[in-house]
């Protein structure tokens, strides 16, 4: 009874967090917030099964490989073509420090939905190198494409809800733009292959071009 109220409090709080992020979707600290509520409870467990229907996804739950701490002078000094420096360039051009991000208390008692957010939070700039979506919100939007087309996670597809209807009040003139990263990155994650628990630091020293050969990922 007592979780069931607590999850009952989070979703009324869903609004609140939804309409600031209409108006400022860049707005981090709310979107892991509103993040936090949307996977709770059903929507976690549901994104779970999911993973584990797919031999690849299944076993990184296994394996569990990590993206160790890599500052951004050392990524840069890897040779120009590979994705280490790709990814380094991509922190220093957008003032990006590599650090952990908070991991929600509630999930630190499950390890499989506790590696899942972890992983998902410490690769998603790698993710935007690889598939070469910006930081903007039309970037964002299309690499949330990307998540709602590989997964099965209820976020991605609200944000895409909430960065439309940002575009509908605020942001008319952008919308076209928004609309065509969509597409490109629903279409993108559909004939990709899986990037959820990918052992990316092995991939770190590899050309990009070879890395992204090899997920499938083309423009």
């Amino acid at each position: 009874m007592i979780a069931t109220m607590k999850r009952y409090a989070a979703y009324a709080r869903i609004p609140l967090a939804a309409t600031r992020i209409v108006r400022n979707p860049q707005e981090l600290d709310v979107v892991l917030e509103l993040s936090d509520f949307l996977n709770a409870g059903e929507g976690e467990e549901y994104a779970l099964t999911h993973l584990k229907s797919h031999p690849h996804t299944a076993a990184a739950l296994t394996e569990r490989p990590e993206l160790g701490y890599h500052n951004v002078d050392e990524l840069l000094a890897m040779p120009g073509d590979t994705l280490g420096h790709a990814y380094g360039v991509f922190l220093q051009t957008n003032d990006i420090t590599p650090a952990p991000l908070r991991v929600p208390p509630k999930l630190i008692d499950n390890d499989e939905l506790l590696y899942i957010n972890s992983h998902l939070r410490q690769t998603h700039d790698l993710w935007h190198v690889v598939t070469g979506f910006g930081t903007d919100v039309a970037g964002e939007l299309g690499l949330q494409a990307f998540y709602a087309s590989q997964g099965a996670s209820r976020f991605p597809i609200t944000i895409l809800v909430v960065g439309l209807l940002n575009a509908l009040i605020y942001e008319w003139n952008d919308r076209d733009r928004r609309m065509n990263e969509i597409v490109r990155g629903w279409t993108m994650g559909r004939r990709a292959q899986p990037l959820f628990g990918l052992d990316w630091e092995q991939r770190l020293t590899r050309p990009l071009v070879a890395v992204q050969q090899e997920l499938q990922l083309f423009a």
